[in-house]
């Protein structure tokens, strides 16, 4: 049980936080800009398929500069940590609480891909003039 915890638990708090922060950064980000990002199908395979990664991708698709990708670099940096974090918490959980908490992360996951849905989110419509 512990070694899919250790795989499962810190992946989810990434996914969720990288989430966050595309959602943060497009609800920052100009028209123009915002014209450049990812589609919703599209945003949600790249930040779940291909994790960190796609962070300095999105900077760099949105601001096309040198300076959006290296930010880009960082925030995926602070992600990272939030992963090592999530990673430590596992290892230090008890045998008994890893069960509990994979179906809470789980859960989490699965209500942030509930708000996430596009008839949910009537303001993203609204934001992008659909």
């Amino acid at each position: 049980m512990r070694d899919v915890a250790e795989i499962v638990v810190p992946w989810v708090f990434l996914t969720l936080a990288l989430f966050a922060l595309v959602d943060w950064d497009e609800s920052r980000l100009s028209p123009a800009e915002l014209d450049r990002a990812w589609p919703p199908a599209s945003r949600t395979l790249a930040l779940v398929y291909f994790g960190l990664l796609s962070v300095p991708l999105h900077f760099w698709r949105t601001r096309r500069t040198a300076l959006g990708t290296a930010l880009g670099f960082a925030w995926a940096a602070g992600a990272l940590g939030i992963d090592w974090a999530a990673s430590e918490l596992v290892e230090a959980l008890p045998e008994a609480a890893l069960g509990p908490a994979m179906a809470v992360a789980l859960v989490g996951l699965t209500a942030l891909m509930f708000w996430r849905s596009r008839e949910v989110r009537w303001w993203y419509h609204s934001a992008r003039g659909h």
